[in-house]
């Protein structure tokens, strides 16, 4: 390592080259990543597929989403810093009558309880709606 890297006190300056560089991999990490790319290149697609259908579905989901974590990045948290000094947010919306004033046809048959299976809603909905 140079002198000049160092100030007078023998602290690193500012831009130094005295580490590896930003996302550099250190040795070990670089052998685990390349023993387990050896594990799952020998690991059958094919075989992988049947031992997960062999799992309970929340563990299948488990390991899925435990996975996941490799092939998709992870997604930060944003904080929008919105704030009303601690006054209560007032959202004013319209009535839902006025808002679905002759625009629901769909809504208005399956309350009466007119709409078929497969014409929007379902007779379930139908039912459960009807006279109220």
């Amino acid at each position: 390592m140079e002198t000049n890297d160092r100030d007078n006190k023998g602290k690193f300056v500012k831009g130094h080259r005295g580490f590896k560089p930003k996302g550099a991999l250190n040795h070990t990490t670089r052998e685990v990543k390349e023993k387990f790319n050896q594990l799952l290149e020998s690991y059958p697609l094919e075989q992988m597929i049947a031992d997960l259908q062999e799992l309970k579905p929340r563990e299948r989901l488990s390991v899925i989403v435990g996975l996941l974590e490799y092939f998709m990045p992870k997604l930060n948290k944003t904080d929008w810093g919105l704030t009303n000094n601690n006054e209560p947010i007032v959202v004013e919306l319209p009535s839902f009558a006025k808002a679905t004033a002759g625009n629901t046809p769909t809504f208005a048959k399956a309350t009466a309880g007119n709409i078929g299976h497969g014409e929007g809603i379902g007779p379930s909905f139908a039912k459960a709606t009807a006279g109220k």
